[in-house]
């Protein structure tokens, strides 16, 4: 089965449609966990300033239950899945605390170079952001950390903020989108393919039809193709319009020649007919005055022979009958030449008759072609 033109471009641009859609869901859903994650860490941010604060204020108190108090009531605020405190070894030897420092490579890192840390981590807990912030000694805090100095690392506070409730937000969204862009795809094909089949389909349709009837069918060259749309297809269909006008007025012209050609031939057959018909009566005459002048040659020799009989007498009249005689002799030669070529004559009427027979052929003929172009 042959697929249409329109068919052709319409399945060429859904899949480049369906794989714009893709790469515009990857972008967006990227964009947007990009934008999340940034708004994660600012929220972290301010988070931990907050619980670095309360956690501060309980420290000023040197309660250390309040303390621990103050770490539970932190560790389950909204989203924080995880909430510690690494303390350095002078502060656990200073308060005499059972813990051991953190060998972790990040918190010891934190230890060497006290700058506020973020990372993204994905594993078997879970998809997660880490916040690593060192708690460095300010001068109020001297009062209790004798051993410590301004500027020294008291400890590293360790908070995990779950991107769980952000990843299944994401996911809804995201079937969202596909639903979205898998609806947008299919009402933009049906839109493709029935603006293809109006703008291409149909005036092709229509081109195709009109050849075939030129081609094939009657040869009726007064239609024309119906196409008046201001583009490409509607310029093909103008100059097609064109050039079956130019076919048809040549036809037309070829006609009339014909027909002229037709009736200048059964003119010349007429007074072909006619001057053959003159010629012959113009013959069968000639040829009575022939045998009328063998009449009066055989009564001059019979007069003659009288004449011999008499010709002592007849001097004169011999003489005179005897030029006569000579004059008619003349006179038959001349109409044996008159013969001869009105003999001539009449085999070039003939000629002319059989060249006029071969027209009226060719004019048979061009009229066949006429006909069969249904004008």
């Amino acid at each position: 089965m042959k697929k249409g033109i329109g068919t052709k471009i319409g399945f060429t641009l859904i899949p480049l449609l369906l794989v714009s859609f893709v790469i515009l869901q990857f972008v967006i859903v990227g964009e947007f966990k990009k934008s999340s994650q940034i708004q994660s860490e600012n929220n972290l941010n301010l988070l931990s300033q907050s619980v670095f604060q309360t956690v501060r204020a309980a420290m000023n108190l040197g309660d250390r239950a309040l303390i621990e108090k103050s770490l539970k009531d932190a560790e389950g605020m909204k989203g924080i899945k995880e909430l510690k405190i690494h303390q350095a070894q002078s502060v656990i030897d200073t308060f005499g605390i059972d813990a051991k420092p953190s060998t972790e490579e990040a918190v010891v890192a934190i230890f060497k170079n006290p700058v506020q840390t973020s990372s993204t981590l994905d594993d078997a807990k879970g998809h997660r952001l880490r916040l690593l912030k060192p708690l460095i000694a300010e001068q109020d805090c001297l009062a209790c950390h004798a051993t410590s100095q301004k500027g020294d690392v008291l400890g590293v506070m360790d908070m995990t903020f779950s991107f769980d409730e952000i990843d299944a937000y994401i996911g809804s969204i995201s079937w969202k989108l596909i639903t979205i862009f898998a609806f947008s795809l299919l009402v933009t094909s049906i839109l493709i393919m029935w603006v293809l089949k109006s703008v291409v389909g149909n005036p092709l349709g229509i081109l195709l039809e009109r050849i075939k009837n030129l081609s094939g069918g009657s040869g009726d060259l007064t239609a024309r193709v119906n196409i008046n749309s201001q583009d490409e297809m509607g310029d093909i269909a103008h100059h097609i319009n064109l050039f079956i006008e130019k076919i048809q007025s040549i036809i037309v012209t070829s006609q009339t020649i014909s027909k002229n050609v037709e009736h200048t031939g059964e003119t010349l057959n007429t007074n072909a007919v006619t001057f053959s018909q003159g010629v012959f009566e113009q013959a069968k005459q000639i040829k009575t005055s022939f045998d009328l002048m063998k009449d009066i040659e055989a009564d001059l020799d019979l007069s003659e022979e009288l004449a011999i009989h008499t010709v002592e007498d007849n001097n004169a009249s011999f003489s005179v009958l005897e030029r006569m005689s000579l004059s008619l002799n003349d006179v038959v030669q001349k109409i044996n030449g008159a013969s001869e070529q009105e003999q001539d004559m009449a085999h070039q009427i003939q000629s002319v008759v059989a060249q006029t027979d071969q027209i009226k052929g060719v004019l048979e003929m061009i009229k066949d072609i006429a006909d069969q172009t249904n004008l």
